[in-house]
């Protein structure tokens, strides 16, 4: 009997580590925060890393800027292909200066991602649906319907494993098109963020 109940408490355990091991993103309560719960049901059971991301972070806005209500691409990808293979991810596009607001929403396009409702923006936000093994994600971003005068970053979490990610990576700052024809200036100082941002 003794042999027995260790054995089934045995394949007990192996279920609940599958089921921890195959999460499908995060709740709405992470979207400030953007950082796994490592206590909650499902929770990733550690912190987030301090080190540079192995990871990249792009937007495929052109330098003149992006066009409300557009589609982007943004991509998540491997800076060495040494690196091991993305499981899991989280972004939403802010205002660079304080983070605050979400802009623009995603698109779904894959069973593989799922939309998610940020600061009363529906699709505010786009995570993994289930486990990823990806060199590389991209995702669908559309740009707000309307022209705004500061630049945007897109902010991702990516999980490496279940307990190694990285949280609020960003991209290089872009802005929309109709502020470049405000300020000459703009493209020159997203210019120079986008440097500074690779000696992080």
């Amino acid at each position: 009997m003794a042999a027995s109940g260790i054995i089934i408490a045995f394949f007990v355990s192996c279920f609940a580590i599958v089921i921890r091991s195959f999460p499908t993103g995060p709740p709405a309560s992470a979207c400030d925060s953007m950082t796994p719960s490592p206590v909650s049901p499902g929770g990733h059971g550690a912190v987030p890393q301090t080190s540079a991301s192995p990871y990249t972070v792009s937007v495929n806005v052109p330098s003149a800027g992006w066009v409300p209500s557009k589609e982007y691409e943004l991509t998540i990808e491997k800076k060495s292909a040494s690196s091991d293979d993305i499981e899991g991810f989280f972004c939403q596009v802010r205002s660079s200066a304080d983070s605050a607001n979400v802009f623009g929403s995603f698109v779904e396009l894959s069973k593989l991602h799922k939309t998610l409702e940020c600061d009363s923006n529906t699709k505010g936000a786009v995570s993994h649906s289930t486990e990823l093994h990806n060199a590389s994600v991209s995702v669908t971003w559309q740009a707000p319907d309307a022209s705004r005068n500061g630049s945007l970053t897109a902010f991702c979490t990516i999980v490496q494993h279940l307990d190694t990610f990285w949280v609020k990576v960003p991209s290089a700052d872009f802005v929309s098109s109709a502020a470049l024809r405000v300020s000459p200036y703009v493209a020159a100082l997203l210019a120079f963020s986008a440097l500074s941002k690779m000696f992080v």
